[in-house]
């Protein structure tokens, strides 16, 4: 599963170098990666695209962290669940 961090909104990640203003929000990236991790066929995962010179105070780098944080607690899991719930 590739994941680009900018299909993001610029409201919920600006901190990229292609910036969608009517891109996804937070919940639902949740939920598209949360579908792509309840198949049997997923064998892997890239994340990409996060410009750490627009995120001089790395708050977005920190909620980058978190999510992916979520997704690997969700792996060792294995719950059919929302990822960052």
């Amino acid at each position: 599963m590739q994941l680009d961090f900018d299909v993001l909104s610029t409201n919920s990640l600006p901190a990229v170098d292609f910036p969608h203003p009517g891109g996804l929000n937070w919940e639902q990236l949740d939920r598209l990666t949360t579908a792509g991790f309840t198949t049997d066929n997923n064998v892997g995962w890239n994340v990409t695209i996060n410009n750490p010179d627009l995120d001089s105070e790395r708050k977005f780098a920190r909620r980058i962290v978190q999510f992916i944080a979520c997704v690997m607690r969700y792996q060792r899991m294995n719950k059919n669940t929302s990822i960052t719930s």
